[in-house]
């Protein structure tokens, strides 16, 4: 049980890290149009690159610990301080709806987390490789395939559900490419322990810096980061959860697994509406 707590009290420092990277890069794009200096947009730019970044050495130790989606299943606490950042810092009206949707988002993340405690982790080194790599690399091909066939697409909804779709699901295989990199024949190590496990480790990092440049193009493109976020979120949660249902034996849904899901489901749809509703009155 320690294992897994720590696995996820990681996962809820790297979510508070990639948030408020969000939080920053959207800001960056604002005080670019407010026609800021240089040197500020350089510097914030910078510690929302080393934020974001950070988030991955958070998930190398806690793979040692336990499975990926044990760290990933706590993301959607980090929306609490994107929140936080939007409205004291950006300077975004928070609605009750809003923090309604949180707190559902937050109910989930509890209860995938008791979930987490009471089921045994099976350990990630008896990962199905070849089956798990082909859906990866699979996945990856077939979302970018539909953020290039909608990224011209005059409809805003159907855009920012594929590009949060693509950088969610590159996000959630950056834990699962370092677990990857991370088994040895004695099980899970904190670093990989031969050339085949440094490699896998190391594109680990092209998937987490794909994600990120994904997120920045959505904003550059003017895709409104609570229709984007929250899709990311949803795909970075549930991305390592049904590939090691797939592919890591002994791992399952459980009743509380699909309670919380439903419940985090229920959180984004609830910001998703606020989204449109904002939209409609602007």
């Amino acid at each position: 049980m320690k294992g897994e707590l720590i696995a996820m009290g990681l996962g809820i420092l790297g979510s508070l890290a990639v948030h408020l990277a969000k939080g920053m890069q959207k800001h960056v794009f604002i005080l670019h149009r407010q026609g800021k200096s240089k040197k500020l947009l350089t510097f914030l730019y910078s510690i929302s690159f080393i934020f974001n970044n950070a988030f991955g050495f958070f998930m190398i130790p806690a793979t040692k610990f336990a499975p990926p989606s044990y760290f990933s299943s706590m993301f959607a606490v980090g929306l609490l301080g994107l929140m936080f950042y939007s409205h004291f810092l950006l300077k975004e009206k928070v609605s009750k709806i809003e923090v309604l949707g949180v707190l559902i988002l937050i109910m989930g993340t509890l209860i995938l987390g008791v979930d987490n405690v009471l089921r045994e982790a099976p350990s990630f080194h008896l990962l199905q490789k070849r089956g798990f790599l082909v859906s990866a690399y699979g996945g990856t091909l077939l979302l970018l395939f539909f953020v290039l066939l909608t990224k011209s697409s005059h409809h805003l909804l159907v855009k920012s559900l594929f590009f949060g779709a693509f950088s969610g699901f590159l996000n959630g295989l950056d834990p699962l490419m370092k677990a990857l990199g991370q088994i040895s024949v004695h099980g899970m190590t904190y670093l990989p322990q031969h050339k085949w496990g440094w490699v896998i480790f190391g594109t680990s990092f092209f998937f987490g810096t794909g994600s990120f440049l994904m997120t920045q193009y959505s904003f550059k493109k003017r895709i409104p980061a609570s229709l984007v976020i929250p899709v990311h979120n949803a795909f970075f949660i549930f991305t390592p959860l049904l590939l090691q249902i797939f592919w890591l034996p002994g791992f399952f849904f459980s009743g509380l697994s699909l309670l919380g899901v439903g419940c985090i489901i229920g959180g984004l749809g609830v910001m998703n509406w606020r989204a449109n509703q904002k939209k409609r009155i602007s």
